[in-house]
């Protein structure tokens, strides 16, 4: 009778755990994993690099626009006396806020900046109900693909001129890594278009209005590289959770070794310019600098250390220039849905 009661408990006992185990792939069901964004991505062969599968382009250009950049030729040091000191500004027929004033002036220099380095440029309206508010566009058209683009951009904040120096150093960069480019002769495969936005205090960046008017082309908008860097030390690059294109921005960086990279180059940022190129899923590097900002505010011309701008023009320059020619684009256009969840993964929605 008691090995019988026995032999039951186990019975019993054993079939418990069959069903507990049953259960599992059920309970699994209730709490689904959190999807990976880039599952799609990951999943697909990588493709080779520019310097891998046609050395000849990419080698001959990064040595000239570092040398370009490094030269005595370099523009930074008078586009930034010029922004500055409001030489070159624009005339306004009427009265008007300083900040618009600011706005037309800086949109007039970097017109004629852009067409001194040799580039064809036009302003675009920042919306119909601003009509002085805009940014400003210049382009290298590509000699194979020249509807497909490499989006290098800057921000200028009128409203924070009090520091001027400080808020022109990415528009002077942006404007001497143009002409960096442009002076080598070379044409890359894809078109690289530069683009200065206006920043109006804090949380406002143009970039919102150019990715609206643009809608039709962030198919054919390969990368967005934005610089964020002011007047600080080193360069990294951000990579805002896209580590699948890292591979190819470590390629690319391979000709500026000798230009002091920061090592951690691909954390992730939340700059407001370059959340309308997330939100679209566009591979989007930000160039910020890799050591906090130890300098008096303002900061005056004699403060500045010019040969690191000339550094962060070479660097954005190269890079620019390097996916720009590369035979498969940086990395595949993420959909809504996967670029709102890798944002979220992130911490940047």
């Amino acid at each position: 009778m008691r090995f019988a009661i026995t032999e039951t408990a186990r019975f019993a006992a054993r079939l418990a755990l069959l069903c507990f185990l049953a259960c599992i792939p059920a309970l699994a069901q209730t709490v689904p994993p959190e999807p990976d964004p880039l599952s799609r991505i990951r999943a697909q062969a990588p493709e080779q690099a520019c310097s891998e599968a046609e050395p000849t382009l990419c080698a001959e250009a990064a040595p000239k626009i570092i040398a370009n950049a490094m030269g005595d030729k370099s523009t930074i040091e008078v586009n930034l006396r010029q922004l500055a000191s409001g030489e070159g500004g624009h005339t306004m027929g009427a009265p008007a806020p300083q900040s618009v004033a600011d706005e037309v002036r800086v949109g007039d220099w970097a017109v004629a900046a852009f067409r001194a380095a040799g580039l064809d440029v036009h302003t675009e309206p920042r919306s119909p109900d601003g009509p002085t508010e805009k940014y400003v566009v210049a382009e290298i058209r590509g000699r194979e693909k020249p509807d497909e683009f490499v989006v290098l951009a800057a921000v200028i904040n009128v409203s924070r001129f009090q520091d001027p120096l400080d808020v022109a150093a990415d528009a002077a960069v942006l404007v001497e890594a143009a002409r960096d480019i442009a002076a080598t002769g070379l044409v890359p495969r894809r078109t690289i278009r530069f683009v200065l936005f206006f920043g109006d205090g804090i949380d406002a960046c143009s970039a919102s209005d150019y990715v609206s008017a643009h809608d039709d082309e962030m198919d054919r908008t390969i990368a967005v590289v934005l610089l964020s860097q002011g007047v600080g030390h080193g360069t990294r690059y951000l990579l805002n959770g896209r580590h699948d294109v890292e591979p190819q921005v470590r390629e690319a960086l391979k000709p500026l070794a000798s230009l002091s990279l920061a090592p951690d180059s691909f954390d992730v940022a939340s700059g407001n310019c370059a959340i309308p190129f997330l939100n679209e899923g566009v591979p989007t590097l930000v160039a910020q600098a890799a050591e906090p900002e130890n300098r008096p505010s303002p900061i005056t011309l004699g403060q500045m250390d010019l040969q690191e701008l000339k550094r962060h023009a070479a660097i954005v320059g190269v890079t620019a220039f390097d996916v720009a020619e590369d035979v498969a684009p940086l990395g595949p256009r993420l959909s809504h849905a996967e670029a709102e969840s890798l944002m979220k993964q992130d911490g940047l929605h």
